[in-house]
């Protein structure tokens, strides 16, 4: 760590950005060790102050549980746990995971890794923890096995189990110590008082897990309800540089990319919560979704950097300032065409203005998009059955398809009704005063010559040709 702060400062001093050299050699002791300590917070992404949004919620809820797990393990509960029990707060201090609330499976995951540590770690102490060299030696044995093994599943497994076979461990090794730190003596049986302990402690991680539950139910929210929140607001958050342009202070832009950075940092923790969700009577959480706009936001960021800083250097580059640019001025007095050669800042960011200043308008109506098919995709509530009716409604009157199927079978339904009244009649068929208010067959084909077509809002429609028909509005 002091060679990797080491290497850090000595990389900052050579950039010269904040620091020159002369005056890093006039420093004093005190501003040495600060910008050291500076540097090395820096380096390994310490931050001293966390300003998640849901920083002050977890510290509540976390809060509150630990002053009842407290209250409850020092009046007891009788004929279940004993008074003066520090395990039910123990237990809510080793559960705490994430800012997002409760998560069911993870939580269970953890008891079980907390219970499963006490019980190996009793069951060995139970065995081996006796005053007699072999004994000793397999307890030493064992003792490293858990640790070894434990560790290894730490290293190589995901980070929730990873967590789970670190609590395993932690609680094993604990538990394989003696209460009086001393070994039994060869022959006596402390099954007794060593099982009310691990009993006892059961009771009290249960307590713990009990009242952990009951306050996030209270108090917490939902990994899905934070993932939603978050990426509806990283999709606001990517809009904010686009809509103000190529900024003239580059720190603006920093600490918006920043702030957006940390967003989706936070976006991508909670997912893997969100997804071990129970979903219960909710549809199921929408992982690929998520995931595909968090990287997708991250890429935007990424380019909007890069841009706002190639458009920052173009004015400063050596190039920029000696590029020559060739036009040409015809002079018809001179009966030629002149080439002149202007010296001058061709590649400022003032010639890019227009063409960014278009293209930030196209990207914000489709981050805009992105955001209202995001906010309707997540919903948990989807639309009811008459909205998804008068939807289907809409769609059909205006499918120009189905205008047609419907012209024809009205059309021929007239035709048919028409033939057979002149039918039975014993007349041609020819309309009468009755027909006077029925429409007749449009003719489909030949509309080149013997029809028109027109635009009725979105629906393209077949009419006869005449003169009050070409004399419509196509609104009409």
């Amino acid at each position: 760590v002091i060679n990797d702060t080491r290497a850090a400062v000595r990389r900052f001093v050579q950039t010269g950005d904040a620091l020159d050299s002369t005056r890093w050699g006039g420093m004093t002791v005190a501003d040495r060790v600060r910008r050291f300590l500076w540097a090395a917070r820096k380096h390994f992404g310490v931050e001293l102050v966390d300003r998640s949004a849901t920083h002050p919620r977890f510290v509540v809820r976390n809060t509150f549980s630990l002053c009842i797990a407290f209250f409850l393990g020092w009046v007891g509960i009788w004929n279940v746990l004993p008074a003066y029990s520090y395990y039910p707060a123990n237990t809510i201090a080793v559960l705490v995971y994430t800012y997002t609330g409760s998560s069911l499976p993870v939580t269970v995951k953890r008891v079980a890794g907390v219970v499963l540590g006490k019980v190996t770690g009793t069951m060995f102490q139970l065995t081996f923890a006796c005053q007699l060299w072999w004994k000793v030696a397999l307890y030493g044995m064992s003792m490293f096995a858990v640790v070894g093994t434990t560790f290894f599943l730490y290293v190589h497994m995901d980070q929730d189990m990873a967590y789970v076979c670190c609590l395993t461990c932690a609680f094993a090794a604990s538990s394989m110590i003696p209460g009086n730190l001393h070994f039994r003596k060869y022959g006596e049986n402390n099954l007794d008082s060593v099982s009310v302990t691990l009993l006892n402690t059961i009771l009290s991680t249960v307590v713990g897990v009990f009242i952990s539950s009951a306050v996030d139910i209270m108090l917490g929210s939902s990994a899905t309800n934070q993932a939603r929140q978050r990426l509806l607001r990283a999709i606001r958050l990517v809009k904010v540089p686009l809509k103000r342009g190529p900024p003239a202070c580059p720190v603006t832009l920093r600490a918006d990319l920043d702030f957006l950075r940390g967003d989706l940092s936070a976006l991508r923790d909670v997912l893997p919560y969100a997804a071990e969700e129970p979903t219960y009577w909710r549809q199921p959480f929408k992982y690929d979704l998520y995931r595909t706009l968090e990287r997708s936001l991250s890429r935007v960021a990424a380019h909007l950097e890069a841009l706002a800083w190639a458009m920052r250097i173009l004015g400063h580059t050596e190039s920029a300032s000696t590029f020559s640019i060739s036009s040409s001025d015809p002079r018809p007095e001179l009966g030629n065409t002149v080439q002149t050669m202007q010296q001058g800042p061709a590649l400022e960011e003032v010639a890019f203005r227009p063409l960014l200043r278009r293209i930030r308008r196209e990207v914000v109506a489709m981050v805009t998009e992105v955001e209202n098919l995001a906010q309707e995709v997540t919903e948990e509530r989807q639309s009811s059955q008459e909205e998804a009716s008068e939807v289907r409604r809409e769609l059909q009157a205006n499918i120009y398809t189905l205008q047609v199927i419907k012209a024809i079978a009205s059309g021929a339904s007239a035709a048919i009704g028409l033939l057979w009244r002149s039918a039975g009649e014993g007349r041609p068929a020819s309309p009468g005063p009755a027909d006077a208010g029925r429409p007749l067959p449009q003719p489909l084909l030949g509309t080149a010559q013997a029809g028109g077509v027109f635009e009725v809002g979105s629906v393209r429609t077949l009419r006869p040709a005449s003169d009050d028909s070409l004399a419509e509005s196509p609104s009409d």
